[in-house]
């Protein structure tokens, strides 16, 4: 037992709102956040705690169809902004606005 000189488990706060592993985190943003994506009322900071990366959301995009819908999932669900998912595509970011659009 560390009692007082223990390291304060509020140092690992995820984004100063979730304080747990990473897969409880993921968990958390799967179970319990559908929706307020949003909820502008909430701070970006706190609609994207827990989602997927982008590595991860593009892993086995295989076609052009899958890649714009998972465009769309990264966007409207995730939270993503377009320069970023255009730098990991290496897309231009008008693109990935079309595709999000259409």
């Amino acid at each position: 037992m560390d009692g007082i000189d223990a390291p304060d488990p509020y140092d690992e706060l995820e984004h100063d709102l979730i304080l747990g592993s990473p897969q409880f985190i993921h968990w958390i943003w799967d179970n319990h956040t559908a929706g307020v994506e949003d909820l502008k009322e909430y701070p970006r900071e706190q609609r994207i705690v827990g989602r997927p990366t982008l590595a991860e959301i593009f892993q086995n995009v295989a076609t052009i169809k899958q890649r714009n819908r998972a465009i769309k999932l990264a966007k409207l669900r995730c939270g993503y902004l377009n320069t970023e998912i255009a730098r990991h595509l290496n897309l231009d970011r008008t693109t990935v606005g079309k595709i999000c659009r259409a």
